[in-house]
């Protein structure tokens, strides 16, 4: 179902809430092992949030999942540059 959400929130260009559906992608992947897939949704979603101090929730959402899944990966000596919309993974 999200990913229905997820494609469907793309082409209507709902930034806000595509982010939040990734996010949100990005936990249940996370939750069922898939490290990749949830870091790969964590950095999207954050790069579409930017800088907008309403959403920062999401921001810390899609920093969380990044992180876990990084250290899940065996990686989390790696570094997350966190400038809005400009991780450096």
């Amino acid at each position: 179902m999200l990913n229905q959400s997820i494609a469907m929130l793309s082409k209507m260009n709902a930034t806000t809430d595509l982010a939040l559906a990734l996010v949100r992608r990005s936990t249940a992947y996370r939750h069922v092992g898939k490290y990749r897939e949830s870091l790969e949704d964590a950095v999207e979603a954050q790069s579409l949030l930017g800088e907008n101090i309403s959403i920062q929730p999401f921001q810390a959402d899609a920093l969380r999942s990044a992180a876990i899944s990084l250290h899940q990966m065996g990686r989390s000596n790696w570094q997350l540059k966190l400038e809005p919309g400009n991780w450096n993974l």
